[in-house]
């Protein structure tokens, strides 16, 4: 559900490009069309929140999910058969997310983000125990005479 939830939170965010995705489904009616760039994204959420917050039957809001994601499913398969492949952004910002998590600049800001929560638990764990970062080795006991 929670797929299905972000999937229309992701076309809320960025309804112009979804609208320019919707536009390549060119077996589907332009009025159509329209109408499902606002509906589609709110269906979607209202199936994930109603699923979440328990409103009415959850079995319910699961056969929704799942008729949505076949319908998509055959629209697909139809708008790829018939026509042109449809440009599917329905993951829009996770899709690009994950293109950029694999760029070096990622892994430099990822990495840097480590390194600086390392080194702040280990001030942390300094602080906490009291001890110095480096154990000098004990000092042999005095005899006493």
């Amino acid at each position: 559900m929670i797929v299905i939830m972000f999937a229309g939170i992701t076309k809320l965010v960025e309804l112009d490009r979804f609208a320019r995705s919707v536009e390549t489904w060119t077996l589907v009616p332009s009025y159509i069309r329209s109408s499902a760039v606002l509906l589609v994204p709110i269906v979607e959420l209202a199936v994930g929140l109603g699923w979440f917050l328990g409103i009415g039957s959850r079995r319910a809001w699961l056969f929704c999910a799942g008729g949505l994601l076949a319908f998509y499913t055959a629209l697909i398969g139809v708008q790829s058969a018939a026509a042109s492949p449809p440009d599917c952004d329905c993951l829009g910002l996770l899709l690009r997310h994950a293109e950029w998590m694999r760029s070096a600049q990622a892994a430099l800001v990822r990495n840097g983000l480590m390194l600086i929560l390392l080194l702040l638990g280990g001030v942390l764990a300094v602080s906490r125990e009291g001890k110095p970062w480096v154990q000098r080795s004990a000092q042999p006991a005095e005899v006493s005479k």
